[in-house]
């Protein structure tokens, strides 16, 4: 009788932290386990990740109890040694945690967590056939609701681990993983003024001054034009236009402005 081998993965999980994490194998997955490849591990209380397999090793951790991994999601290894080797590098000269790496490194398909929301890919044409009971159950949930999370999917069919569920349904190309993206930059807008284009001549600039002073409640609005007019730099291709906020002042205000 063969005696059973136990082995242990160190993993790379797609979030800020600063080591790899160990894992069990169950015996029944040590012929589909290998380094570079994608399982599924628990995480915190009741949350599961997609990690990459970092190191597949038989030493057996002493410091805390291993739990184990839930699924193995591919037959080929995702991430190549070379590429371990890069994302050591990026870790050690950007100072950023190898989960950060992972992250930036691996398309949003190929990081399920249970937060990662999926949708209908774009050109389902509404085939189901050949698909089983749980994964026809998830495509009719997404054809009522926009998007679901992988917990809630993992509700819908009742299995702890829909990963490879999902996995299927994203290669079959009938699900997409709608990964959002968070613009943090905002750009910033100022306000110009300028004489109107329209006015092209000294005489013209002057007669629409001598309009606006024969009637004294258009006293500031001669003062504002009379600013905007000292602050434009003019040169051969016409007026270079100057800020709104450097020409109002506690006499000038924007209404009088627009003359």
């Amino acid at each position: 009788m063969t005696d059973r081998i136990t082995y242990f993965v160190d993993v790379i999980l797609p979030l800020s932290i600063p080591n790899t994490y160990t894992y069990r194998i169950p015996y029944e997955l040590n012929e589909a386990i290998g380094e570079g490849k994608r399982v599924i591990v628990p995480f915190g209380k009741s949350k599961y990740y997609t990690a990459v397999v970092r190191r597949l090793h038989r030493e057996v951790p002493t410091k805390y109890q291993v739990k184990y991994i839930e699924a193995v999601l591919d037959d080929q290894p995702v991430v190549t040694p070379g590429q371990f080797k890069l994302w050591d590098w990026i870790s050690d000269y950007y100072m950023a945690d190898l989960g950060d790496v992972m992250n930036a490194a691996l398309p949003a398909n190929l990081k399920l967590a249970s937060e990662t929301k999926i949708s209908l890919h774009p050109e389902f044409d509404g085939e189901i056939e050949g698909h089983t009971d749980k994964e026809v159950l998830i495509i009719e949930a997404l054809q009522m609701r926009e998007e679901l999370t992988i917990m809630e999917v993992s509700e819908i069919v009742n299995i702890k681990t829909v990963q490879p569920l999902i996995k299927r349904l994203i290669e079959s190309r009938i699900a997409v993983v709608s990964e959002e993206i968070s613009n943090k930059y905002r750009p910033k807008y100022l306000t110009f003024v300028q004489v109107s284009p329209s006015i092209k001549t000294e005489d013209q600039l002057a007669n629409i001054l001598n309009k606006l002073e024969s009637k004294k409640q258009n006293e500031k609005q001669v003062d504002a034009l009379l600013k905007v007019i000292d602050k434009v730099k003019w040169n051969d291709q016409g007026q270079r236009p100057v800020l709104k906020k450097d020409v109002l002042s506690d006499s000038i205000s924007e209404s009088s402005l627009l003359t």
